[in-house]
């Protein structure tokens, strides 16, 4: 696992506001309406970057369900 600095620490806390702003919430909602996810479902997330989307998604399938975030960016996945 990548050593925690105060640089990657804020890089982490300005990656995560992004993720918050209006329009990239707009564009989740969006793409989860879209895939009308299910309780049980299995769902692999290719390229899940910090994992938003893999966390609604995870939400929407529910305990009975499993979503897998993948990304080839180990830092990303350690946020």
């Amino acid at each position: 696992m990548p050593k925690l600095t105060k640089r990657r620490v804020s890089e982490a806390q300005d990656l995560e506001e992004s993720y918050r702003l209006a329009d990239i919430v707009k564009q989740r909602q969006k793409t989860l309406a879209a895939l009308k996810l299910k309780a049980g479902e299995l769902v692999l997330d290719i390229g899940c970057g910090v994992g938003f989307l893999t966390h609604e998604m995870a939400l929407q399938v529910g305990k009975s369900g499993k979503v897998i975030g993948l990304d080839k960016n180990p830092e990303m996945i350690s946020l």
